[in-house]
């Protein structure tokens, strides 16, 4: 008997993000559509994977199901409520559940606000009834639990590292135990050498208190290491959907082929042979995504569409 699939914790149907676009000789407006018949669910404690090209729309998703921007169609339904349909009211309460990284943790700090008084802003707003002495203890708290010296508190931003800042935005995301956490290529911005770090702080985090994620990367290694599952995203469509293991050993779709294709190899000669192989093979015209069809339990491939 098949296992009792939980009930997902986030469940996007058919998202779509659209954008006006007008011409500049002043004829009629179009409309670009960046995003078209998404679908996915998360399941709580799970991390899901959005790779792609750059301009596939990966940021515009995460964006959208966090209401930041929200889309133009579809549904996003979190825990069963349609996040879409929330007043303002409830949708503030609702992002006590619902937080984002950003790619640039420099961009995300304010400068003229302290790391200590960045990361308690979370409670000044939706908990002002915490007093001073609770929040600082709180903040000290949340320093620790991401690796900085709660006596960092009282510095700007300016004077951390580029892993120390985006630890303080980690921070100031799980301020308010939230369920649901949109990570926005956190590693893109920082060295080689600390991007480990960061992403085995949120594999501690997640084990800790719960959390599901959606992991947007370009980083194709780092997302098979820490992602349950992927989905490859280009032109605004999801093309391919599987668990990591799956995706990686068995590629179906041509354009995850060439995204893994592309992947550089740590050995010379395997990839002198790599490259060569793709310098002589015929050149493969990408289709279309069309509508996404299970060919394997959990193994969405979508199918060339008919234009």
């Amino acid at each position: 008997m098949r296992p009792v699939k939980p009930e997902p914790l986030l469940s996007v149907r058919n998202l779509g993000k659209h954008y006006p676009r007008r011409h500049w000789w002043g004829g009629k407006a179009s409309v670009f559509r960046a995003v078209e018949g998404v679908s996915f669910d998360i399941a709580p404690g799970e991390t899901l994977g959005l790779v792609g090209e750059s301009g596939s729309g990966k940021s515009t998703i995460g964006r959208a199901v966090t209401m930041l921007n929200p889309p133009s169609t579809g549904t996003v339904a979190f825990e069963g409520t349609d996040l879409r349909l929330l007043p303002a009211r409830e949708m503030r309460r609702m992002r006590r559940r619902i937080q984002m990284i950003f790619q640039d943790p420099y961009a995300a700090l304010n400068p003229r606000m302290s790391a200590g008084a960045y990361v308690a802003e979370p409670f000044r707003l939706h908990q002002p009834e915490m007093g001073r002495a609770e929040r600082r203890d709180a903040v000290a708290g949340l320093f620790q639990r991401v690796g900085l010296d709660p006596r960092f508190a009282g510095r700007y931003p300016h004077q951390f590292s580029g892993g120390q800042r985006q630890r303080l935005c980690i921070a100031r995301a799980i301020a308010l135990t939230p369920s649901f956490i949109v990570a926005d290529e956190p590693i893109a911005a920082l060295d080689v050498s600390i991007q480990a770090q960061v992403v085995n702080l949120l594999q501690d985090l997640q084990e800790e208190l719960g959390l599901s994620y959606l992991f947007i990367s370009h980083d194709l290694r780092m997302v098979r290491y820490l992602c349950h599952r992927v989905a490859v995203l280009r032109r605004g469509r999801i093309v391919e959907l599987a668990d990591s293991d799956t995706l990686y050993e068995d590629p179906r779709h041509p354009y995850t082929r060439a995204l893994l294709g592309a992947v550089p190899v740590p050995d010379p000669a395997a990839e002198r042979a790599r490259l060569r192989a793709t310098r002589e093979a015929p050149a493969v015209a990408i289709p279309e995504a069309g509508a996404l069809e299970e060919i394997a339990p959990g193994h969405w491939v979508a199918q060339a569409a008919h234009v």
